[in-house]
C-alpha cells in the first residue's frame, strides 16, 4: 500500500463505530475502528451483579462485530492494490 492508501485506510478506521446493546437493553457499549470502547451506558435499574455477568459478552460481541468490519475493509483495500 502507498503512504496515500495507508492514510486514507487509517481514516476510515478511525471513523468507524459499533454499537451494541445487551439482550434485556440494560447494557450498550460503543466500539470505535481501533477496537476501543468509546462508551458504556447502563441502565439507572441494573445490578451489579447483573453488570458482572452481561459486560464480557456484550463486550466479546461488539469486538467481534468490528473485528469482522476491519477484516471486510482490510479486503477491500487489498482488492484495490
Amino acid at each position: 500500500m502507498t503512504p496515500q492508501q495507508i492514510a486514507q485506510f487509517q481514516n476510515q478506521l478511525l471513523s468507524m463505530e459499533e454499537v451494541v446493546t445487551s439482550n434485556d437493553n440494560k447494557i450498550t457499549i460503543s466500539i470505535n475502528g481501533q477496537c476501543r470502547i468509546q462508551n458504556i451506558n447502563f441502565a439507572e435499574n441494573i445490578t451489579i451483579a447483573e453488570i458482572k455477568s452481561t459486560l464480557p459478552s456484550v463486550i466479546n460481541q461488539g469486538l467481534t462485530q468490528m473485528g469482522q468490519k476491519v477484516q471486510q475493509l482490510l479486503m477491500i483495500h487489498k482488492q484495490i492494490v
